[in-house]
């Protein structure tokens, strides 16, 4: 998994407290918000919709890129400082200790002993500054509008990215 993905659901993992957990079956890799349903589910949504915007930005940066390989290390770059960007714009919403704990018990007991992963390393030996710059540039430009009502059920949200 690239970096920047990884970046980004910690991000939104730490927006809507949660956990993220990445999990490796035969042909490709998911991850999981674990925490309570709603903000799970929330948080899924908004790595979703975050992450279509972040792949639609990176593809018109990297649009005049030929080399695949300089493409993707350019692309990578990117990602990165648009995902910083997004950290600033995001709320951190800090887990009570109970609530980590119930959490991680609750991982444990799905998926057994999960253990840290090291997130795919791109490198690229020019532009990497102004691609990273590029990235934080266009990162601040993108909006999350943030709704939640509480229902009988639950909770449902409404993300809207503007970018």
């Amino acid at each position: 998994m690239p970096q920047s993905l990884a970046c980004l659901a910690e991000v939104v993992a730490n927006t809507y407290s949660c956990r993220v957990v990445q999990t490796r079956g035969e042909l490709r890799t998911q991850l999981v918000f674990a925490g309570s349903p709603a903000r799970a589910r929330v948080a899924a949504y908004a790595f979703a919709v975050l992450r279509r915007v972040m792949d639609k930005d990176r593809l018109a940066h990297t649009r005049r890129v030929v080399k695949r390989d300089r493409k993707a290390a350019r692309g990578e770059q990117f990602a990165l400082g648009w995902v910083a960007a997004v950290r600033m714009n995001l709320p951190k919403q800090e887990m009570g200790e109970s609530e980590a704990r119930e959490i991680d018990l609750a991982i444990r007991q799905a998926m057994g002993e999960v253990r840290g992963t090291q997130p795919r390393q791109l490198t690229s030996r020019k532009g990497i500054n102004t691609d990273s710059v590029a990235g934080f540039v266009k990162g601040t430009q993108a909006r999350v509008a943030q709704g939640l009502e509480a229902r009988q059920n639950g909770a449902f949200a409404q993300l809207e990215v503007q970018s």
